[in-house]
């Protein structure tokens, strides 16, 4: 990590990575949904890049979110 945007945004990742991990099984899974698309953006940003609705979409299509 080189800079303080870079720090800023692993930092920012991990946290919502751990904020999803740390939801009780029985929470909502579009709060968890939620916490990981926002890690996920986080990721992108640190490559420089932004994780678009499409990419985002295609990932968690595999997963069963509102049951």
């Amino acid at each position: 990590v080189l800079g303080e945007r870079q720090r800023a945004a692993a930092a920012a990742a991990a946290a919502r990575f751990a904020a999803a991990a740390a939801l009780d099984v029985g929470a909502a899974g579009e709060v968890r949904a939620l916490e990981l698309r926002a890690g996920l953006a986080a990721l992108a940003s640190l490559a420089g890049e932004r994780a678009g609705e499409d990419v985002l979409d295609a990932l968690f299509s595999r997963f069963c979110i509102g049951k």
